[in-house]
């Protein structure tokens, strides 16, 4: 169920390369990794603001300069 009240937020400079499962991959400048934690806050709070449930979201953040298996 979500909340009523709606917010946009600006866009971060990330691009989405792929989800798997519950894993979302982005691809950050390398001298911006301050936009991988800002994302992975941003995720949180969104979901856990529109989310009606007692349980709270958090997510991982694993920087990496390739893709892991």
């Amino acid at each position: 169920i979500l909340k009523e009240t709606f917010e946009f937020y600006k866009p971060l400079p990330a691009q989405i390369l792929g989800t798997v499962h519950d894993e979302l991959k982005f691809q950050f400048v390398s001298s911006e990794l301050w936009i991988a934690d800002a994302t992975k806050t941003l995720m949180e709070e969104t979901s856990n603001k529109f989310l009606i449930s007692p349980i709270t979201m958090s997510a991982s953040l694993e920087v990496a300069n390739s893709w892991t298996k």
